[in-house]
């Protein structure tokens, strides 16, 4: 997936279409004061002859302000809509190897941060091909010279931009990284805060929170100092190419080899031209964060309710869903593998459990088919488009009703699914008579945390979204952890009735849930 994929086509298209508009009517606009100008050069003007160009002039002006407020407008609308959809995709839900923190950040500031992209480098990007384009086209017809030179000065813009980017791009990545850190390093401050008044801990952890406010201070500031040299650059290399045009222009104008209202209307357009080149540079820089967050954002292929990015296609068996062949994985900087020599072959319907002694991986595996954690040595193999649904030991709940936690999302509207699908869903897991008697049913409010639901009870509802929305593979994460005997034989009911339309991957400790497999994976810690 691409930032792209998300933005409207049709947006995007009204947005650089009035962007384009705008520059044309620039040019309009330079032509008229040209011939005004000349006018008034050669001793010709009169208000006769000078209103109706004057009057062209300022309808042009006003039709540019029309079309500008109408691409900023669409520009809007794109970042908006692709703001919403990205929200909805990768709503915060915990996964092998992201912290929630990280998650939450992700999803709030991290998506806001895509604004700029959206709103305004996507369509620069195409206005500054289409605008200079038009105004070389009308630069070359009023002075071939003049045409070549910016022909030759505007790569010089791009140029400037890529190498000063480079360095702009990785500042801007770690400062990203530090930032998201720093949200997970609060947030276990607030959820510890008790222990560390209990333990004395209180003062010491204070210095770390302020070295660690410190550092990400330093990195935001070298991402501004890159952003001020980049706008000075950029700003100098288009006034530089303004000048050139000017001084041989000029020099020309004074041997008689021009005249004075192609020179003039010449020197009006050089701003126009290296304008757009300016914008898509500032606007570049402006949009790093963005891609910074997406490339963090893409690294979660997976929610409850979200579609995986498709892995490179790789030759597996027809039938297979999922493919793991003589695999190992380590986490960075570590020197010894998580799991090493593994082989899985997932086809549909199979019910296939994990189990070993801690510390053998079984969570790094189950980060590895989640996309989390890449491969050292062998292939995975997923089959195109593969929908996967992540249920971790203590799925998230949040504060909304139980319909909208059923589909993970924000909020959602009573006529999205009839209550009988719901209720269905329900009844797989053993909640529907729980919801049915509750005063609001699906209107319940769950409590932030799912404070008004126990913990079976929360794993259940996770587990009733696979019942509700199709998919492929179901991975749970020891969906018995500290569970009565009542929530286990209701559970195991729900597992195999969930192995009948999807395949399902477990990890357990517990006898009674392997029986219920037809694969069973016993891993071995690794040398």
């Amino acid at each position: 997936m691409k930032l792209g994929d998300y933005a409207s086509r049709h947006l995007l298209a009204y947005s650089v279409g009035f962007g384009f508009l705008a520059g044309a009517c620039a040019i309009g606009i330079c032509w008229q004061v040209a011939t005004a100008l000349n006018l008034i050069v050669h001793g010709h003007a009169t208000a006769t002859s000078l209103l109706p160009g004057l009057g062209i002039a300022i309808a042009f002006a006003t039709a540019r302000a029309g079309f500008s407020a109408l691409q900023a407008r669409y520009s809007v609308q794109i970042s908006a809509q692709a703001k919403s959809q990205l929200r909805t995709t990768f709503f915060p839900q915990s996964a092998p190897g992201i912290p929630f923190a990280s998650s939450l950040s992700l999803w709030h500031r991290g998506i806001e941060a895509l604004d700029p992209w959206y709103a305004l480098y996507l369509p620069q990007k195409f206005l500054a091909g289409l605008v200079p384009l038009l105004i070389l086209g009308f630069a070359f017809w009023a002075d071939w010279l003049s045409g070549i030179v910016f022909l030759v000065t505007a790569p010089l813009l791009p140029v400037f931009l890529i190498l000063i980017g480079m360095t702009a791009r990785d500042k801007s990545k770690k400062q990203w990284k530090l930032l998201a850190q720093q949200g997970n390093l609060y947030l276990e401050t607030l959820l510890g805060l008790r222990t560390l008044k209990l333990f004395g801990r209180s003062q010491h952890w204070k210095t770390t929170l302020l070295e660690s406010a410190e550092t990400l201070r330093h990195a935001t500031l070298t991402v501004l100092r890159l952003a001020f040299l980049s706008a000075f650059v950029l700003e100098m290399v288009g006034t530089l190419g303004t000048a050139i045009v000017a001084v041989e222009i000029g020099l020309r104008l004074l041997r008689g080899g021009l005249e004075f209202r192609e020179a003039f209307f010449v020197l009006l357009l050089a701003p126009e031209f290296y304008f757009p080149l300016r914008q898509l540079g500032l606007r570049t820089h402006a949009a790093m964060e963005g891609e910074s967050v997406a490339q963090k954002l893409f690294q979660v292929p997976v929610s409850s309710d979200s579609q995986p990015a498709n892995d490179p296609s790789l030759p597996m068996t027809p039938s297979s869903l999922l493919e793991l062949d003589s695999a190992s994985a380590r986490y960075p900087g570590q020197s010894k593998d998580a799991f090493s020599a593994m082989s899985l072959k997932v086809n549909p319907t199979d019910c296939i459990a994990i189990t070993g002694p801690s510390g053998c991986g079984k969570s790094s595996l189950m980060a590895t088919l989640l996309g989390q954690l890449d491969l050292r040595e062998g292939t995975l193999a997923r089959r195109p488009n593969l929908r996967l649904l992540w249920i971790p030991q203590h799925p998230r709940v949040y504060h909304r009703s139980l319909r909208a936690n059923l589909w993970n999302l924000p909020q959602v509207e009573p006529t999205l699914a009839g209550d009988h699908i719901l209720f269905g869903a329900l009844e797989k897991v053993g909640l529907d008579l729980f919801v049915r008697n509750l005063p609001l049913g699906l209107d319940t409010l769950a409590g932030e945390g799912g404070t008004r639901l126990s913990g079976g009870q929360i794993r259940r509802l996770a587990l009733a979204r696979a019942f509700i929305q199709p998919v492929d593979i179901v991975l749970l994460d020891e969906p018995d952890a500290h569970l009565d005997q009542a929530s286990l034989d209701v559970l195991d009911l729900s597992i195999q009735a969930l192995a009948t339309t999807s395949a399902c991957i477990f990890v357990t400790h517990r006898d009674a849930s392997l029986a219920l497999a037809n694969q069973v994976i016993r891993m071995e810690s690794p040398p």
